[in-house]
């Protein structure tokens, strides 16, 4: 049973989130991917972020009708700085599923720190680290000792982030057909992102 781990803020999931999990989970013939939205990443730590209530409805809405798509609140139960590691190991533990079953997605551009990620040879260690690419980050950075033990996707790029969403909200500019149109309806209902980076 090979399952998929996707954590994020996600704040706002979009399409590009949702064509890239199912590429990946097709590709590597997952039975499930688990989005898993964080409470604190630690790389954020000093940005204002969505309440976790609003992200997890936005991802309700957005994977609603993919039985293989599953959300866990696992890191906003914690309430505090979401470690990957110990995401991993919770996971790893609760489905007792092995190291090799275990995908843990994370985007090109997280590659650039991973060495100063919390014990990122335990990641490794206890996980398949799936890479899928970004434009603009070249793998060529990353330590040989790291990107060896990585699983590298030759995945489509879709040039949608979740930062270039916000910015066109704090415009005046649509955001129509970038995320699912209940997302939309949800981000301006709650008026979100206007003042936001």
């Amino acid at each position: 049973m090979n399952i998929g781990l996707y954590g994020g803020t996600f704040d706002p999931v979009h399409i590009g989130h949702l064509l890239l999990a199912e590429w990946i989970r097709e590709e590597l013939d997952l039975r499930k991917i688990i989005f898993i939205p964080a409470a604190i990443p630690p790389h954020k730590q000093e940005k204002e972020i969505t309440p976790s209530k609003i992200r997890m409805q936005m991802l309700e809405y957005a994977i609603r009708g993919n039985s293989s798509f599953k959300i866990s609140d696992f890191e906003l139960r914690n309430d505090d700085v979401s470690y990957s590691l110990t995401t991993i190991l919770h996971f790893r533990e609760s489905l007792k599923i092995s190291r090799d079953n275990l995908f843990f997605i994370i985007g090109a551009d997280n590659l650039v720190t991973f060495s100063s990620w919390h014990k990122p040879k335990e990641v490794l260690r206890n996980s398949s680290v799936v890479v899928y690419r970004r434009s603009g980050n070249k793998l060529s950075d990353v330590p040989d000792e790291f990107l060896n033990e990585m699983l590298v996707m030759n995945n489509p790029l879709i040039d949608i982030s979740s930062s270039e969403i916000r910015e066109r909200i704090r415009d005046g500019k649509t955001i129509k057909y970038m995320v699912p149109p209940k997302i939309e309806t949800l981000i301006f209902e709650n008026n979100l992102y206007k003042n936001k980076s």
